[in-house]
């Protein structure tokens, strides 16, 4: 089969179905797509809300809860421990398929109709204010995480971190803050993109780095301050004059590690330990085609945001881990 060219019935671009992309949605048995990839991506996002949360009543207790549904909606919600309760009996909402109204139209109806918990949790202790959160202890206002303790402020994707606050896209890491995409790292500040980075502030772009301040694309280094080689002593007497634990030192020090990041040449995309893949921050993958974070042990992905640990064979897929496989339009799933 060739390629086929398609107008998406939603923005009326133009997008292509290649031939391995009929083979898998005949494996999957699904029809085509009629709209473009950017498109469906938008549809999915829809669905999902991590972080935006409301006070709202119980539709079950009257209590007051917090939900990611508005109040205004047209929506039952329940607690999440009366939703999970015995106290209601979801079987009472099934209801005869009609064949002369769509599906869509009768699956919106059940939705409107069926209760939905405030916040969607699983295996968590004293973490009340957590959305999408699995494995969590002690953890404050967390969104898209598995794995956290002692942690607060941390959004997806986030796995197995402790004693964090106010992190992003990052996983395997131990009192770090404010920091984005950081993996594998402990005592890591202010700082975007690092890997097995420890007791260092203001890195981007550094692996295996130590005692490192204000530094951009450094490896295996140790005792750098703003790209320059210090002996340990001369390191903390550098350190004590810029005095970052001030708030007029760190604004300067972090004035001077923006100019910095600016002389160096960035990637084209942050692609570690892959074969065969097209999109960005994206490690140890292999055959994934326009995917965006995509890491650690993901195969034959195409169309995919946020898939991770030992999953394989999906498309069109936002938020897959913990060796999800053979999906397609699909959102928040795991194995």
């Amino acid at each position: 089969m060739n390629n086929q060219n398609k107008s998406c019935q939603n923005c009326k671009s133009s997008f292509i179905i290649e031939p391995d992309d009929f083979a898998f949605y005949e494996k999957m048995k699904v029809p085509a797509p009629t709209w473009c990839p950017e498109c469906r991506m938008i549809r999915r996002m829809l669905w999902r809300n991590e972080s935006v949360w409301y006070r709202r009543k119980c539709d079950a207790t009257g209590k007051s809860i917090l939900s990611t549904f508005t109040p205004d909606g047209p929506y039952k919600v329940y607690e999440q421990s009366y939703w999970r309760s015995d106290a209601w009996d979801p079987l009472s909402y099934g209801q005869d398929y009609d064949f002369s109204k769509s599906f869509f139209q009768q699956f919106c109806d059940l939705l409107i109709v069926i209760p939905h918990p405030n916040l969607i949790q699983k295996n968590v202790v004293d973490s009340d204010y957590v959305n999408i959160g699995v494995n969590l202890k002690n953890c404050y206002f967390v969104g898209g995480a598995d794995g956290a303790e002692d942690s607060a402020y941390i959004f997806s994707p986030n796995l197995r971190s402790r004693d964090c606050f106010d992190i992003y896209s990052a996983s395997d890491n131990e009192r770090c803050y404010d920091s984005v995409g950081i993996e594998k790292s402990q005592g890591l500040r202010f700082s975007q993109d690092c890997i097995a980075c420890s007791n260092s502030y203001l890195l981007y772009d550094c692996k295996n780095c130590m005692n490192c301040f204000g530094c951009v694309a450094l490896r295996n280094k140790q005792f750098y301050i703003f790209n320059k080689p210090y002996s340990r002593e001369d390191y903390q007497s550098e350190l004590e004059k810029i005095s970052p634990w001030t708030y007029s030192g760190f604004i300067q020090a972090k004035e001077k590690f923006n100019k910095l990041k600016l002389e160096f040449p960035r990637k084209f995309a942050s692609i570690i330990k892959s074969e065969n893949v097209t999109g960005d921050e994206i490690i140890n993958a292999r055959n994934c085609i326009n995917c965006f974070d995509v890491k650690h042990d993901v195969l034959n992905c195409k169309y995919c945001y946020r898939v991770f640990e030992n999953s394989a064979d999906g498309q069109d897929a936002m938020a897959a881990w913990n060796s999800a496989e053979l999906f397609y339009e699909v959102m928040s799933i795991t194995a």
